[in-house]
């Protein structure tokens, strides 16, 4: 397996761990994991841009200070 390969296969084991997580912590606020959701879909429709997913997901997640870290790791630098 080349790198490119394994770091592609690493970052999407890392994103559902991510989803599991984030559903697991949530999960007395379905709506809260729903919403996040539809946020990335829309995101990932181009619909809006990496800076207001960004802001949405900090919004929605506040009072969650461990799935905002757990989303920065996402982020690029």
């Amino acid at each position: 397996m080349s790198s490119k390969t394994q770091n592609s296969a690493t970052d999407i084991e890392n994103a559902l761990t991510f989803l599991n997580v984030a559903k697991a912590e949530l999960q007395d606020q379905p709506e809260i994991y729903d919403k996040f959701i539809k946020l990335m879909k829309t995101f990932h429709q181009n619909q809006i841009s990496a800076e207001e997913v960004t802001q949405s997901v900090r919004d929605l997640f506040t009072g969650y200070p461990s799935l905002i870290e757990g989303f920065g790791q996402f982020l690029p630098n």
